[in-house]
């Protein structure tokens, strides 16, 4: 199966943070997107008022309103998850993690046409344009 991938950015930019954890925060985030994505997953970055914004989306079958709050728990793996792809619930804790060492907000919600958005926020004053 294939898997459309897109990445748009609305401007270049340098964000200070460590090179080698958000390497792994984007690997997690788009790992899951194409995991659990039927036909594409999508990452977006943009800037938001002072801040960036990272998005990554899929077009899966999302996540129950009662699963999302436990969505960033170690070890936790939703009902789907747990029917379509193998996993041991670590992808999404760690990317957590990496968020609150950098000072970043993070939140999940389901798209109205399905799906997941996992946004990023970094702090004001975090990123410079290159």
């Amino acid at each position: 199966m294939w898997i459309l991938g897109r990445l748009r950015c609305s401007e270049e930019a340098v964000l200070q943070a460590d090179r080698e954890l958000m390497s792994l925060l984007v690997h997690n985030l788009l790992g899951n997107a194409i995991k659990y994505g039927r036909q594409y997953a999508e990452i977006s970055v943009s800037r938001d008022d002072g801040a960036l914004r990272l998005e990554v989306l899929d077009d899966g079958p999302g996540i129950s309103d009662s699963e999302l709050p436990h969505l960033f728990e170690r070890f936790y793996r939703g009902t789907v998850a747990k029917q379509q792809a193998q996993g041991n619930g670590l992808g999404l804790s760690i990317v957590k993690r990496i968020v609150e060492l950098h000072g970043f907000r993070i939140s999940a919600g389901r798209r109205t046409e399905g799906g997941l958005r996992v946004s990023l926020l970094t702090p004001e004053g975090s990123w410079a344009p290159a």
